[in-house]
């Protein structure tokens, strides 16, 4: 469980910072938002993995404490 909530916090922070960068630098804002598009599925995608990661880890024990 600590695996995911540290992830999804990883991911959206990363997120976070590249959107204030993007507001700090300069670019076009089609260039900017496109930026943030991919770093929003980047995130989005490690999150899934984290939880797909989770879940396999909590299936395991739960059999592990069914036997």
């Amino acid at each position: 469980m600590h695996v995911l909530g540290f992830t999804v916090g990883f991911a959206m922070g990363i997120s976070l910072g590249l959107v204030v960068g993007g507001l700090l630098a300069p670019s076009s804002g089609e260039t900017f938002r496109e930026s943030v598009r991919r770093q929003i599925e980047v995130a989005r995608r490690e999150a899934a993995e984290a939880a797909e990661e989770t879940e396999q880890e909590l299936l395991a024990r739960f059999e592990e404490a069914k036997q």
